[in-house]
């Protein structure tokens, strides 16, 4: 008996896999506008690329710090709360 729901199990993982897709890896600040601002706004992302990445305003590139002993941080309320 348990051996048919293991093997239950892994028929329909095997069988749904196909079926998930996801879009994680590390996106560089420099190249969003160019390589994923538009894949982000389909998705529901209200900001625009400039909001996350311009070299010469201010934006969240800014708001990134280094934490303790160099872990990276950011700061993300106006009441100091810290990633």
């Amino acid at each position: 008996m348990m051996h048919k729901i293991k093997l239950s199990f892994i028929l329909i993982f095997l069988l749904s896999a196909p079926l998930t897709h996801s879009k994680e890896g590390m996106w560089l600040p420099m190249l969003i506008e160019r390589l994923n601002i538009e894949d982000m706004k389909t998705q529901g992302f209200k900001l625009e690329a400039k909001d996350i990445y311009d070299i010469n305003n201010a934006c969240m590139k800014d708001a990134v710090m280094l934490f303790g002993r160099g872990c990276t941080a950011e700061l993300i309320s106006d009441k100091g709360l810290i990633l």
